[in-house]
């Protein structure tokens, strides 16, 4: 058995007035000096700041000034900082959280309603200190790494949009360890151009059966199709619908590159034994066959994923929406 880890990898202009730092007298509404400041440090600093992912920093008075509105606006819709966890249900207590809570919401709000003053000189914290670059953050409490799983290289272009990168790389492990902690930290020269990291555990199980999640290994030349079939099946309970065991849902399927030198070229798909609901019981027993021809047109080792859903079904809304699939197929390319 190999265990495997996939890792997964904002932009905004704006036009202000000229500034003014002038020293304000004393006054009920909120200042950077006093309040707004630390609130920016806590909450900003970490990517507003140079050699970071933030697009502009926000160490000074005069570096967050003229970003004052859309920063009021990012923060009221919760898009800042970028923290997507949800305030009215579940857990709410958390151990190093990133939302920004209420009270400096509204103290934020506050003080660019009120021009964003500056306020006095004299309250303004010290700066705050960071990690340097390429520095483990976890490193000072617990010390170095015991294991470190460093993924490939890739490119990033210099221009155009936001990209996914999913490696898939070994971990390297062979025997069962506890885990205190783990870091996934972009390399130095990757700090101004990762945004953030998804990291996934997978046990590697090759089969060809309907409960693989790797199919084996199949092999093909450059140009000549290959045939690549995944099974899938709907696990989640349904809503109930009048003669529900003679419904079928209709699917959604999308083949993707997961890891690999160059896209393939994938042919029409071809879905045989469609999901058949089973009620609010637990789901279908059915399973669905996927079957498509793909052509690669590099030599390397390649693992393509499919994607299934049933978005189009009838009860396809909030939480009953479903997305499923247990296909990743690993081909090597010869030349």
């Amino acid at each position: 058995m190999k265990k495997t880890v996939v890792i997964r990898v904002f932009s905004a202009m704006a036009m202000m007035p000229a500034l003014s730092i002038a020293a304000e007298p004393a006054s009920e509404h909120p200042t950077y000096a006093k309040e707004v400041s630390r609130i920016i440090q806590d909450n900003c600093q970490i990517c507003h700041q140079p050699g970071q992912i933030g697009p502009m920093s926000f160490t000074s008075y005069e570096e967050i000034r003229p970003w004052a509105p859309l920063t009021r606006l990012k923060v009221m819709e919760r898009e800042m900082p970028p923290y997507q966890y949800d305030h009215d249900i579940g857990v709410q207590e958390l151990k190093d959280e990133r939302r920004m809570s209420e009270e400096d919401t509204n103290t934020l709000v506050a003080w660019v309603d009120a021009g964003s003053p500056m306020g006095n000189l004299e309250d303004l914290p010290l700066p705050k200190e960071y990690p340097a670059v390429g520095e483990w953050r976890l490193g000072e409490e617990l010390g170095p790494p015991d294991h470190i799983i460093q993924s490939t290289a890739w490119d990033v272009p210099a221009a155009g949009q936001d990209l996914r990168w999913e490696p898939e790389v070994p971990t390297g492990i062979t025997t069962s360890r506890c885990i205190k902690a783990v870091e996934t930290p972009p390399s130095a020269a990757a700090h101004g151009s990762t945004h953030h990291a998804i990291r996934f555990d997978m046990q590697r199980v090759e089969s060809n059966d309907r409960e693989g999640i790797y199919a084996k290994t199949l092999t093909a030349p450059v140009g000549k199709p290959v045939t690549l079939t995944a099974y899938t099946q709907d696990r989640g309970n349904r809503i109930d619908y009048e003669e529900l065991d003679q419904l079928i849902f209709p699917l959604g399927s999308e083949w993707i590159l997961r890891q690999g030198p160059a896209m393939p070229e994938f042919a029409s798909e071809k879905i045989t034994g469609r999901d058949r609901a089973k009620g609010s019981e637990g789901g279908s027993d059915d399973w669905t066959t996927v079957q498509t021809e793909a052509i690669f047109w590099e030599p390397g080792e390649y693992i393509i994923r499919l994607r299934v859903d049933n978005f189009e079904a009838p009860d396809s809304q909030f939480d009953n929406q479903r997305c499923w699939s247990n296909a990743y197929i690993p081909v090597t390319v010869t030349p």
